[in-house]
């Protein structure tokens, strides 16, 4: 089910399956949210890079706000690029 929105899984396999309880604090009090969220690269040396723009959905407990995303595929690639050049360094130190 990894890549799918609760969304999706859930009319595939019905709402029962999909119940996913807070790894936080076991409620199944959890929404999906879209968002939009600005990764900084870390360390000194980056403050003058631009930011990374990434749009994941994000599952949020009701009960104790703690919350979880996963980056998109795409966005991810890019982070990884600039985090682990193919020379094994890394571009941020």
């Amino acid at each position: 089910m990894l890549g799918q929105s609760r969304l999706t899984a859930a009319l595939l396999f019905g709402p029962k399956e999909m119940q996913v309880l807070c790894r936080a604090c076991g409620s199944d009090k959890q929404t999906e949210f879209t968002a939009e969220i600005a990764l900084h690269f870390p360390g000194p040396g980056n403050l003058d890079k631009p930011h990374l723009l990434v749009f994941p959905r994000i599952l949020v407990c009701l009960n104790c706000g703690s919350a979880g995303f996963t980056v998109p595929e795409s966005q991810l690639h890019t982070l990884a690029d600039e985090m682990m050049p193919s020379r094994g360094e890394s571009k941020t130190a």
